[in-house]
């Protein structure tokens, strides 16, 4: 797997910083509108959340409708980020937590 910031990017295509913060935005709002909105969408296994591909946009309700999206027996890594703090009491006992500021990351 690759991780590239926007400005690597940017580098490598040509496409201006701005425009690829655009599209990858864009990206990010379809997965979102996909995992919310798709009834049938489910994930289990290992998972792994982050709020911060959505930003402030994630919030405890958003959370709360994993429930139906997220399999109990998963796995979930998070980060550090407070409202992850319930999962456990909403039925995720199999729920790790990541320090990144310690150059922990859940893969």
């Amino acid at each position: 797997m690759v991780d590239l910031s926007a400005t690597q990017i940017s580098n490598l295509s040509g496409i201006s910083r701005n425009s690829i913060n655009k599209y990858l935005m864009g990206i990010r709002q379809r997965i979102y509108d996909y995992f919310l909105i798709d009834s049938s969408f489910s994930m289990f296994g290992d998972v792994e959340l982050d709020e911060s591909y959505f930003g402030a946009r994630i919030t405890w309700s958003w959370l709360l409708r994993i429930r139906g999206k997220v399999s109990a027996e998963s796995i979930v890594h998070t980060d550090g980020w407070r409202g992850y703090g319930g999962l456990v009491d909403i039925g995720y006992d199999k729920h790790f937590c990541v320090n990144h500021s310690n150059s922990e990351f859940a893969y």
